[in-house]
């Protein structure tokens, strides 16, 4: 069966890579903005295992946009994809439509009440306020036009864990690309610090994936919300998480084999000077990381970040991923150790 995995823009390869990794019958079919598709014989189970994908879902049409108005009852296979659901999950006689518009020629509304005739017809009932049983995605943009079928009820991107917010949130399946990042590097062993841990999404990511973790966080809230979220996970958290700031912490120097933080950028967070908070925190990352270490920070400024993480750690790996989302361009920083690496 053929499948969609949606993702954040920038992202793709990473959730490639990660496809490769956890679905060993994978058959990559085409990678393109946001999206890939491939091809498995696994059971649904398994495949809504991955991390880094906001959205999974079963592919029932893929062809030229202007072609969507065209597609027959019999090109949905409608009655082999749900009863696959079924065997995965209970549906009800009702289904919804989430569409996915990027710089495409064709009427979308169009295509959509045609593909709601076409569902209704069959005798399915359209419920516009529910998106949680079978929910239909048109995806469009000028090359591709696509119909799926989300395999579960809510999109992989929404964790169990999170039972609160905090302002600047990182979003999960983000913060999972970057413990993937730090993978490639660190084995899932080691301890992985956050010192800007806010709601606590990237530690319980970096949790799940079978590190160690420790943070810390300015605002006492976010600790609380950060303590409350690996708790809900089952973790101790007591001791490992701190009110503290980032720039001066009390963690011992060269305890940590990783980090991985999500620095304010753009619309999150408003900082009065950001040059000092980000020497300041890589001067303390600095201390705090072992020789050998990983540093992975999404931020909105990396030639900034770049410039002193060159300064404060000499001779280091750099690689950078720009990202796509709700209008804003994060970039994710990548800095590994080098062997000749004497700091």
């Amino acid at each position: 069966m053929k499948y969609v995995a949606y993702c954040v823009k920038g992202l793709e390869a990473i959730v490639e890579a990660e496809i490769k990794e956890k679905i060993l019958d994978a058959q990559i079919i085409l990678k393109q903005d946001k999206l890939i598709i491939f091809s498995s014989n696994s059971d649904l189970e398994s495949l809504t295992k991955l991390r880094t994908v906001d959205d999974l879902q079963i592919l029932l049409v893929n062809t030229q946009p202007e072609s969507l108005l065209f597609v027959q009852l019999n090109d949905l296979h409608l009655d082999e994809v749900t009863n696959q659901i079924k065997r995965f999950r209970e549906i009800r006689n009702s289904f919804s439509i989430t569409t996915s518009i990027a710089k495409s020629k064709i009427d979308d509304s169009a295509v959509v009440e045609y593909v709601k005739k076409l569902l209704t017809e069959e005798g399915f009932i359209f419920d516009e306020t529910s998106r949680t049983n079978l929910d239909f995605r048109i995806f469009l943009n000028n090359s591709i036009g696509i119909i799926s079928l989300r395999i579960t009820k809510e999109p992989l991107a929404k964790r169990s864990y999170q039972t609160s917010s905090y302002l600047g949130a990182l979003k999960p399946t983000i913060a999972s690309a970057m413990v993937e990042l730090v993978k490639t590097t660190i084995p899932n062993k080691g301890r992985i610090v956050d010192s800007f841990s806010g709601s606590g999404t990237i530690l319980a990511e970096t949790y799940l994936a079978g590190y160690e973790v420790y943070g810390g966080d300015i605002n006492p809230d976010a600790v609380k919300i950060t303590t409350n979220s690996l708790n809900q996970l089952g973790m101790n958290s007591s001791g490992a998480v701190k009110l503290q700031n980032a720039i001066k912490t009390s963690w011992p120097s060269k305890y940590f084999d990783a980090a991985i933080s999500n620095l304010p950028w753009d619309k999150q967070h408003e900082v009065d000077r950001i040059t000092d908070l980000y020497v300041g925190a890589l001067k303390e990352y600095h201390r705090i990381l072992k020789d050998q270490f990983a540093l992975c920070i999404i931020c909105h400024k990396p030639e900034l970040l770049i410039k002193h993480i060159k300064v404060i750690f000499g001779k280091v790996k750099i690689q950078q991923y720009k990202l796509g989302i709700l209008g804003q361009t994060p970039t994710i920083v990548l800095v590994k150790f080098c062997q000749q690496n004497n700091l």
